[in-house]
């Protein structure tokens, strides 16, 4: 066998060695999980709620500002609807795709690793999600400032 190979398939072993350590990690953690979410899942979890509440509060208190002042169609609070409305939509989506990595309630020790090979899998698409609510979030700051000016 050739130095390289060899060098390339130590480095292959090592990978899947790594991958495999991840995957029987998180399983072993969603098992012991009360709620059969990894623990920065149910984190994300209960701040995608908090978020949803938060801006639908926010959403019927600059309603009620527009008709109060009598404006009828005010541009900044328009945008703040807009902004609200995408950051619910992406916290909701975001929502759905931690109930599908959820691990049941009496689940085995091969679900377990089924489902933390799904959040390994995951976490790009978690991630991204987690940067559109950043961008989104930004966006809905400046809707707020540019309302008080």
């Amino acid at each position: 066998m050739e130095p390289l190979s060899a060098l390339s398939l130590a480095a292959n072993v090592c990978q899947f060695v790594e991958y495999a350590t991840k995957i029987v990690s998180k399983g072993n953690k969603l098992r012991s999980s009360p709620h059969g979410l990894l623990v920065e899942h149910a984190d994300l979890y209960a701040a995608s709620r908090t978020v949803i509440e938060l801006n639908n509060r926010l959403v019927t208190a600059a309603r009620a500002h527009s008709q109060a002042v009598g404006f009828g169609a005010n541009p900044d609070s328009d945008e703040i609807q807009r902004a609200c409305t995408a950051i619910n939509h992406i916290a909701s989506d975001l929502i759905r795709t931690l109930d599908k990595l959820r691990l049941p309630s009496h689940a085995g020790r091969w679900r377990s690793m089924r489902q933390a090979v799904k959040a390994v899998a995951g976490k790009n698409g978690v991630e991204k999600m987690k940067a559109d609510l950043a961008v989104e979030r930004q966006r809905l700051d400046t809707a707020l400032l540019s309302s008080i000016w």
